[in-house]
């Protein structure tokens, strides 16, 4: 998203503005059906769920040196939207099937879990896998709400500016609030963004942005 945020600021004069983040199915869904004329403002990345079955189904089968077709991609998301997402026809970029498989629901792993009598406390720690190697700090952060606006702004500044950004330099994204807005300068470049959180807010936020009541640069849902 930061690439094509950069991509589309060299080329402002023949985009429409704001760039809207596309990780959420659920938001995608409600602006396809809700505000159609809106929908080439949205980023064209796929959520992380689809993005890490495609790369599962497709590089690590590689990696692993085994067909595609014998992964099972298997995503634990605490959003129902991830279900829908998976089943649709267009999410089969590694040609073998669905990219992500199943999608359970954290309470639906929190059922199984009791089910078969595991208690997590009582197991051994071990680390985590890590097929891809080491993630970045922007990759770390990228699921909290605000998240996703920090890493691109901080992918983004490195990618302008050839080094890091400090590292609260785009806090004013963070938090819980149900609408956020902030600007930021980057190579001389003013941005205005806006963090929404729910579907009640965003409503709020993309009402304003028709009615020219706000204008920003890249909007996180």
């Amino acid at each position: 998203e930061a690439s094509e945020f950069i991509a589309k600021l060299k080329n402002k004069e023949n985009e429409t503005f704001p760039m809207f983040t596309s990780c959420c199915p659920g938001w995608v869904r409600f602006l396809k059906s809700q505000y159609p004329d809106m929908v080439d403002q949205l980023s064209t990345a796929k959520s992380p769920q689809q993005m890490f079955g495609a790369i599962s189904k497709s590089y690590y089968a590689k990696l692993l040196q085994v067909e595609p077709e014998n992964i099972c991609s298997i995503s634990i998301m605490p959003c129902l939207a991830k279900k829908q997402e998976c089943t649709l026809p267009t999410m089969d970029s590694a040609g073998a099937g669905p990219d992500v498989d199943i999608v359970l629901t954290t309470r639906e792993i929190e059922r199984m879990i009791l089910a078969e009598h595991i208690h997590p406390e009582e197991l051994a720690e071990e680390e985590f896998d890590m097929p891809l190697g080491v993630g970045s700090g922007a990759g770390v952060i990228f699921g909290a709400t605000g998240g996703v606006m920090e890493a691109a702004l901080r992918t983004a500044y490195h990618l302008v500016a050839g080094e890091n950004p400090d590292p609260d330099a785009f806090r004013n994204v963070r938090g819980m609030d149900g609408w956020k807005e902030a600007t930021f300068d980057i190579a001389g470049v003013p941005l205005r963004v806006a963090v929404a959180s729910g579907l009640g807010n965003t409503r709020q936020l993309v009402e304003a942005l028709r009615k020219g009541e706000v204008a920003y640069d890249f909007v996180e849902i």
